[in-house]
């Protein structure tokens, strides 16, 4: 009985539970903060090297001449974190809105200047969350760079760049070679970068009132990187953080990831939110095309998850599209190879897969090759001929303009046979646009062909127009064509023709049209077509850009001041300086040389010397500025003797000789050599532009035109044709003594003013 008792006694003993810690539940702060710090294990790939580690030798010797002292001697002193935050947060939005290497180089100086400071400020020990916060955006700026490691357009615009720093000087062969070797290498490892230090700045500082715009940074990033379900928890947690002050389009952000993930009910709550908060701060209208663009991404979501079973080819194919515009890159991938396994004789898969390497690549020549692969197969449908005149078309063009420019010497004629027959088949679908890409390519195929004569341009392109009158592309191939026209009137005929009601408000012929016009008043130095441009360039549709309307009309009022209209004057003034305060580099050198040039012809030269000095002082290298100070203030030829060098252009050479001229006679060299290097370069540019054109340079402006030329597709916007012409009217000063001198020399009788 005992036995049976102590046995009780223990089983009780060893039954009794221990007792246990009861933890208290968690308030909200706690919850996220816990919540963060998952987040932050999940997304922190651990210590990186420096991005300045991968810096070139060169850049990091200037960035260390730049750096005073004491914040060399303290790295994680207030000084050095301060002048880091500073430097990062004024340079990265700058380095977005350049453009040329002037405008990027001291920027980009400034920008390294400040990860410099950052990094080693982090490596000394400060845990600044401002700091932290500031390294997530210039990581995420330098992430923004992938694009241009990846083959394709994007690729050709860093090789423009380098090409564009090689001609500038600054940088040697080995320096330029380090530059693009560290790009390369620093946007490979940005992604890391910015995901560590998110981490860190979400496990040492939750609460910090940076941390929802890291989080949304990193949201961007993990969508771009096909991770739509890190993205969602992180535009969540963004938003709880933010609380009541979460705008509309923080719900957007989240829409929009919800919808790449399909899943569509998470995007319908965000989206139906964002309506409810509205656009806060941001541009209401901007905030109304992106909710329609949402609402077109639900239903790409909608239609994506209703096709997951489908067995049809031509649906497997539109879900491979959806998934495409979806960013899932992945997801699209296999869609459209299981269509080719399942469906070997149809074009329409291939076809996909060239879109996406173009969508995901920008690569045209991988593209390319999946268009080679369907040329025999079944349905080849319009899609299929606009990716091959985008891809094939474009790389052919490339070719063809390198035989041209004597950079290659490649037989191309075989490769221009190919893309002809493509160009005709295309034509069942569309004939105007097939028409106008089959004149191009023979014009530039001619052109290849030594003595080969190549079509009449002028002649096709009115017989296109007249052809097709709705065809936007013949119109613009028109008006491109329209400054190599030898009739005067023919040429004033052209742009003053009024374009048929279809086309008379669309943008951007409108803009070829109005640009047309002021180059044939230009060229032929005709007041009526200069009326005609003024009336143009007053009704130009809004929907074009603001300063190249304006910019626009201002050349046109100062070409109407120049001939006494002193309101058009002030118009003019008014426009150039306002535009220059906004304006950098080489851009703001050409408005403050027009202004310049117009408070010349209101009769205040110092005003126009002083404006000139700015505009020499942002642009050093701009020749035709430091013309017209000599111009107006005559004084050592030097300027006038670089100006007349072949490197300028025929209205400045000219002008700038007769320059010459007048200085030797009153002093200053040989008068009689300078009148028959006159006389010498005005035979030369009678010759090369016909008896019947006057010279160039009697209205007092230097046109440089960029005669743009190529075809790219872009999915889903579809085949777009470049065919343009840019001019940049530079207003210089004529020198007073080129007529007589013309005419002395048998000048070019001028066409009667209308």
């Amino acid at each position: 009985m005992m036995r049976r008792l102590l046995l009780v006694g223990f089983l009780v003993v060893a039954c009794k539970q221990a007792p246990r810690e009861v933890k208290p539940p968690e308030n909200g702060a706690e919850r996220t903060e816990r919540q963060l710090a998952e987040l932050a294990g999940k997304l922190d790939p651990g210590p990186q090297a420096p991005l300045h580690a991968i810096f070139p030798r060169w850049f990091m010797v200037r960035i260390e001449a730049s750096l005073a002292p004491e914040l060399v001697s303290a790295a994680a002193g207030p000084a050095a974190v301060a002048a880091a935050r500073a430097a990062i947060t004024t340079t990265s939005q700058a380095l977005e809105r350049r453009s040329t290497v002037t405008e990027i180089w001291p920027v980009a100086l400034e920008f390294g200047r400040g990860v410099v400071l950052a990094e080693r400020a982090l490596a000394a020990g400060s845990g600044d969350p401002e700091l932290l916060a500031a390294l997530t955006v210039a990581y995420d700026l330098v992430r923004g760079f992938e694009m241009f490691r990846r083959p394709g357009v994007f690729t050709q615009v860093l090789q423009a760049l380098v090409e564009e720093v090689r001609r500038d000087g600054s940088f040697d062969e080995q320096e330029l070679e380090e530059a693009v070797s560290a790009f390369h290498s620093a946007v490979a490892s940005a992604t890391a970068l910015q995901m560590h230090a998110t981490a860190r700045l979400l496990r040492e500082h939750p609460r910090h009132a940076q941390v929802p715009q890291a989080l949304t940074r990193a949201a961007v990033a993990r969508e771009e990187g096909e991770d739509p379900a890190t993205a969602i928890r992180l535009h969540e947690l963004a938003i709880a953080l933010k609380g009541a002050r979460a705008t509309g389009a923080d719900h957007a952000d989240l829409a929009r990831a919800c919808y790449g993930a399909l899943a569509r009910e998470c995007g319908d709550m965000a989206l139906r939110t964002a309506r409810e908060r509205g656009p806060g701060p941001a541009d209401a209208a901007a905030f109304a095309e992106r909710l329609a663009e949402l609402d077109t991404r639900a239903e790409q979501a909608r239609r994506a998850v209703a096709l997951a079973s489908a067995t049809d080819v031509a649906e497997r194919v539109e879900r491979g599209y959806l998934l495409v515009q979806l960013r899932r890159y992945r997801d699209a991938e296999e869609a459209f190879i299981v269509a080719r396994h399942r469906h070997p004789d149809d074009a329409r898969p291939l076809t996909g897969l060239a879109v996406l390497a173009m969508k995901r690549d920008v690569d045209m020549l991988a593209a390319g090759e999946q268009i080679w692969a369907a040329r025999q197969l079944k349905h080849r449908d319009q899609l299929y001929y606009e990716v091959a005149l985008g891809t094939v078309g474009v790389l052919l063009l490339r070719e063809l303009m390198a035989v041209v420019e004597g950079r290659s010497t490649a037989n191309v004629e075989r490769q221009v046979a190919a893309v002809q027959a493509l160009v005709v088949e295309y034509g069942e679908f569309d004939p105007a646009r097939a028409a106008v890409i089959q004149l191009l390519v023979a014009v530039v195929a001619a052109s290849t062909r030594e003595g080969g004569a190549g079509p009449d341009l002028e002649r096709e392109a009115l017989r296109l127009v007249m052809k097709f009158i709705l065809s936007p592309d013949a119109w613009r191939l028109l008006y491109a064509t329209v400054r190599t026209m030898t009739d005067a009137y023919l040429a004033a005929a052209t742009v003053m023709t009024p374009l048929p009601p279809a086309l008379a408000n669309d943008p951007d012929i409108r803009l070829q049209q109005v640009r047309a016009m002021i180059d044939v008043a230009l060229t032929w130095e005709d007041r009526a077509v200069l009326a005609a441009a003024a009336q143009a360039a007053a009704t130009l549709p809004a929907e074009l850009d603001a300063d190249v309307v304006a910019t626009i009309r201002a050349t046109v009022d100062a070409l109407q001041g120049r001939f006494g209209d002193a309101a058009a004057l002030q118009r003019a003034l008014a426009s150039f300086t306002a535009q220059a305060a906004r304006k950098s580099g080489r851009e703001r050198a050409l408005l403050l040389n027009n202004a310049a040039v117009v408070q010349a012809l209101a009769g205040d030269v110092p005003a126009a010397l002083t404006t000139l000095d700015r505009a020499i002082e942002g642009a050093p290298a701009a020749l035709l500025v430091a013309y017209n100070r000599s111009a107006l203030q005559p004084g050592s030829p030097e300027v006038f003797i670089k100006a007349a060098s072949p490197e300028s252009s025929a209205e400045l050479q000219l002008h700038a000789r007769a320059w010459l001229v007048k200085l030797a006679e009153a002093g200053s060299g040989d008068a009689k050599a300078t009148r028959q290097e006159f006389a010498a370069a005005l035979a030369s540019e009678r010759e090369a532009g016909g008896k019947a054109r006057p010279l160039p340079g009697g209205w007092g402006v230097s046109a440089e035109r960029e005669n743009r030329l190529s075809f790219s597709y872009w999915y889903p916007g579809g085949l777009e044709i470049v065919d343009e012409v840019v001019p940049q009217w530079w207003l210089f000063v004529p020198a007073p003594t080129f007529a007589a001198l013309a005419a002395e020399r048998g000048g070019s009788k001028r066409k009667t003013q209308r």
